[in-house]
């Protein structure tokens, strides 16, 4: 498993340097917009990034079909990919909350701002990884791109339709607010198995 994991680190090298560059881009807008929310989106933005990029390295160099060759398992390998999006969202999170930290100091951002806005970019960056890899063992990477874009841009269809009725709506109480916070990370890692799961048994079944 270490030695996978290894593999999916290397074969994102030339992604990584390009990820730095845009990195030094991102301070420059955050201190123009003096902001550090910047570094929350991206965060999630990258990791789902590199996690399609991660699987189209694999299937240009026919990873599957050489592993296979390999004593190593359909689940090793599902396992693996799981792993690495877990990885990438840590450091992701880590790099996301040192930088808005430093950044946050010099243009007045509370550190309760920061932090929460870490937090949210970190469950979505989960939450994207798991929605997408399933959808990528099915379709394929190419395919799963159109299906990953209607899959998000749906539901932003209909809230965008239906967000003129949202200020007549009654706002939700603190204590509705507050139990969705500590609600949030549970459903995030029970949709994570579940995503395991069901991308372990199409892996399972697919012909190589």
């Amino acid at each position: 498993m270490k030695g996978l994991i290894i593999k999916e680190f290397l074969g994102m090298r030339r992604y990584f340097r390009i990820l730095a560059v845009l990195m030094v881009l991102y301070i420059f807008m955050a201190f123009g917009m003096a902001s550090t929310n910047i570094f929350s989106g991206v965060n999630a933005i990258l990791v789902m990034i590199c996690a399609l990029s991660s699987f189209n390295y694999d299937s240009y160099n026919h990873w599957d079909e050489f592993a296979m060759t390999l004593p190593l398992s359909r689940a090793d390998l599902v396992k693996s990919k799981y792993l690495f999006i877990l990885l990438l969202c840590a450091f992701g999170t880590v790099i996301t909350l040192a930088l808005s930290l430093v950044i946050g100091q010099m243009i007045h951002v509370s550190i309760e701002e920061i932090l929460i806005g870490t937090l949210c970019s970190a469950l979505v960056a989960l939450f994207l990884g798991a929605l997408a890899t399933p959808i990528i063992y099915k379709f394929g990477v190419e395919k799963a791109r159109y299906v990953l874009m209607i899959v998000v841009l749906i539901p932003t269809l209909i809230f965008i339709s239906f967000s003129s009725y949202l200020p007549a709506l009654r706002p939700l109480s603190a204590q509705t607010l507050t139990l969705l916070a500590w609600c949030s990370p549970v459903f995030v890692l029970a949709f994570g198995l579940l995503s395991y799961v069901v991308s372990r048994r199409i892996f399972m079944n697919k012909d190589l």
